[in-house]
């Protein structure tokens, strides 16, 4: 899935949740991050895939937090490398 595409229906999903009774956003940005991770973690279908992307993550030399605009870019960089070998 593109990153334009994860943008778009994050974006949607921000607006709905903006126009639910009791619920407020502090943060857009970061409720925007969330969601995208969680669209990608759901759009990600192969946890073998998951996996091994999760863990090329982790052996880099720096510490990359999950969740962050870097982390979503190496996951989705690494998901299509991964399953293009595949």
């Amino acid at each position: 899935m593109s990153d334009q595409r994860v943008e778009s229906i994050a974006t949607t999903a921000l607006g709905t949740l903006r126009n639910t009774a009791g619920v407020s956003v502090v943060d857009e940005g970061a409720a925007l991050r969330v969601l995208a991770s969680v669209i990608m973690a759901a759009w990600a279908h192969d946890p073998e895939l998951d996996r091994a992307v999760r863990q090329r993550i982790e052996s880099l030399s720096r510490q990359v937090p999950e969740g962050s605009s870097e982390w979503d870019l190496l996951y989705r960089q690494y998901s299509e490398e991964l399953a293009k070998r595949r």
